[in-house]
């Protein structure tokens, strides 16, 4: 029962309710207060074992430090929260603790009993979403501790009005993909080679349209419109090859004529959506550069994006970049020591050798 109502909480997001009305369906006689004191001693179980001292000093053994990165998953509005600190060197979690509130007061206990389970060994940095009350926390149990911004939450607000543009831009292509529908129509109640493959193109083109993506490095409306693309080259090719039926011919013909009515929407936007491609490949750091590495490969991108910006570009090409340099030039909050307008993102001391920033939650949200 443990094990059951651990999973069905954290792992298919049910609140305390729905836990007991399964749990009656199985046929278990449980008041729904006694699911709650279950739920309670199974976190206690997980805490106990995640802060396992044993587990903890074996894994730091190697390693040497600590990069901590903390955030919350919050499975329905107007429940528990559920916090998780987790190393970010090696991807284990140290801590995970459901919380009714996730102010400073709540947050920096946390940290303090994380830091009392590593002993000797040392948090050399933490990595954290722009969260006020986790900048606060932070600098309250680990004063001098380097805090940076993580990079997917960083790139996301970044490259916010890219993703805007680009949203519009799917709606745009999607309005004058609808008469697929139609297509279908044409083919219901038969069964014959030519039906089932207008049938499977059909699926494709939903397929395609219903695949949303998650920002920052997955524009959905470039990835539909590449898509499609490639959808209308294979018609295109049973065409040449004499095999095209009229209801391919006309799949074929609505995928060409909503390209092209959209065609003048994407340029502008794939080029200024390769500015954020390059910085996620510097933040990623696949060489191995120290942190001052690192900075200066950043620096050097940002002052060709300026230089880019001034270019004659109007529109998209001159407000996103703006809008993404604001972002990383924005101040730096209370955790961080330095009181200078610098970059947030990369404000951590060398410890972050080798790539190994906290993707936590772009592994977590993908």
């Amino acid at each position: 029962m443990l094990a059951f109502i651990g999973a069905q909480r954290y792992r298919e997001h049910r609140s305390v309710p729905e836990i007991h009305a399964l749990l009656r369906q199985k046929g278990v006689a449980v008041s729904e207060r006694t699911c709650t004191n279950l739920l309670e001693r199974y976190d206690e179980l997980v805490s106990l074992q995640l802060l396992d001292a044993g587990r903890l000093h074996a894994t730091l053994k190697r390693q040497g430090r600590a990069v901590l990165a903390i955030d919350g998953l919050a499975p329905d509005v107007g429940h528990e929260v559920l916090w998780v600190v987790r190393k970010c060197l090696s991807g284990q979690v140290l801590l995970a603790r459901p919380l009714l509130a996730g102010g400073e007061q709540e947050l920096a206990p946390l940290l303090e009993e994380v830091k009392r389970a590593l002993g000797q060994v040392p948090i050399v940095g933490v990595v954290s979403d722009g969260q006020r009350s986790i900048r606060n926390a932070v600098a309250h149990a680990l004063p001098g501790v380097p805090h940076q911004l993580c990079h997917f939450h960083y790139l996301r607000e970044a490259a916010r009005p890219l993703y805007e543009v680009d949203r519009h831009a799917k709606k745009e292509l999607k309005k004058r993909v609808r008469e697929v529908r139609k297509v279908e129509r044409a083919v219901e109640g038969r069964d014959d080679a030519s039906a089932r493959a207008t049938r499977a193109y059909a699926a494709a083109v939903r397929s395609a349209l219903t695949d949303d993506r998650r920002p920052p490095l997955n524009p959905s409306g470039l990835l539909l419109r590449r898509r499609l693309g490639a959808i209308e080259k294979s018609l295109e090719r049973v065409e040449e090859g004499g095999a095209c039926v009229p209801e391919l011919s006309r799949l074929r013909a609505v995928l060409r004529k909503a390209r092209s009515t959209t065609a003048s929407m994407w340029p502008a936007l794939a080029r200024a959506y390769r500015w954020v491609e390059r910085t996620a490949a510097i933040l990623q750091n696949e060489p191995g550069l120290d942190a001052a590495g690192v900075r200066r490969r950043l620096s050097a991108l940002l002052a060709a994006l300026v230089r880019w910006t001034r270019r004659r570009h109007r529109g998209v090409l001159r407000q996103a970049p703006a809008h993404f340099l604001l972002e990383t030039r924005r101040e730096p909050g209370p955790a961080v020591s330095s009181g200078e307008r610098t970059t947030w993102v990369l404000t951590m001391a060398p410890c972050l050798t080798g790539g190994t920033g906290c993707e936590a939650e772009g592994k977590q949200q993908g």
